[in-house]
């Protein structure tokens, strides 16, 4: 299985989030590790890479006033990697972890 060319200003090894549905405009957020805050966003991808125990991604989010949480793989793992959300989105964590 190959993976998903890394987007723009998206490096390998990275979760990055963006403003816009997909990779549209400027990325607001990439981290190598761990992340909490506000943020809102309309797209999120894990562009990690294979480290047994921490290559997942919980991510939390509060849309309407009801929090979800989500975990994704990594790039081009089974399952989902990249997640696409609804105008009003606030993402509030991101926290590597192991399997899904």
């Amino acid at each position: 299985m190959s993976a998903e060319p890394s987007p723009p200003d998206c490096p390998t090894g990275n979760v990055c989030a963006w403003s816009s549905d997909g990779y549209h405009g400027p990325t607001i957020l990439k981290t190598e590790g761990n992340w909490s805050g506000s943020l809102r966003v309309g797209f999120i991808m894990n562009n990690g890479f294979p480290s047994p125990g921490s290559d997942h991604i919980q991510a939390t989010w509060v849309f309407e006033g009801r929090t979800w949480d989500r975990c994704l793989h990594f790039n081009p793992r089974p399952g989902d990697y990249k997640l696409s959300f609804p105008t009003g989105v606030e993402l509030k964590s991101l926290v590597w972890r192991g399997e899904c």
